[in-house]
């Protein structure tokens, strides 16, 4: 946010001129990325959420929708948008939210469970899938059976989709998308993992 400006009718807001559109729309226009491409995207977007995390921030709705590009038809200096479902983590109590968009939303959410910071890790964990793959993870033809996916965790890797991508990179997948939020990993391990360093 650079600047506000005020009148008795309006509020404007001046924020960063992204010319690169969302994320989403490129992927309407191209499928899906190159395993760096996604590793270029997906490492900016740890750095992004775990500056949130140190405050105790969880953004709750980490999609490709919310990503926005800096330029056209360029992954670097991306943005993270779209704080309407974040929320603050007061320590030691409880927060709970029924909203999120249902193919990204960890299995907590449905379970009407407490969300953590791990809440926004198995969203980054769909966003992967889907940068790599073209589709998210758990969707199904109908919404209760997308949900059940989700919280019995249900995750397949088709031969199709995955045969050219790393075994770093499924592993990096693997290890975000676990139903119990205890046993994944934090975006700060997750900056550590070997997908981010090795060679493709």
């Amino acid at each position: 946010l650079h600047e506000v400006f005020e009148t008795s009718s309006h509020i404007t807001l001046i924020f960063d001129f992204l010319a690169g559109g969302d994320l989403k729309s490129v992927f309407e226009k191209i499928g899906c990325v190159s395993e760096i491409d996604a590793r270029t995207i997906i490492a900016q977007v740890l750095q992004s959420v775990s500056t949130l995390h140190s405050q105790n921030l969880v953004h709750m709705d980490i999609k490709s929708d919310n990503i926005l590009l800096s330029k056209p038809d360029s992954f670097d200096n991306i943005k993270l948008c779209d704080f309407g479902l974040a929320k603050y983590l007061e320590s030691g109590e409880e927060v709970r939210t029924a909203q999120g968009t249902l193919d990204y939303v960890p299995p907590e959410v449905l379970k009407h469970e407490p969300i953590t910071k791990k809440s926004d890790v198995w969203s980054i964990g769909v966003l992967t899938y889907y940068l790599v793959s073209g589709y998210t993870p758990f969707t199904a033809k109908a919404d209760l059976e997308t949900m059940a996916n989700i919280k019995n965790g249900i995750l397949k890797f088709e031969e199709e989709s995955f045969r050219s991508i790393s075994v770093e990179c499924i592993d990096f997948i693997k290890s975000m998308l676990v139903v119990d939020p205890e046993l994944r990993p934090t975006v700060d391990e997750l900056l550590q993992h070997a997908w981010l360093s090795t060679d493709i």
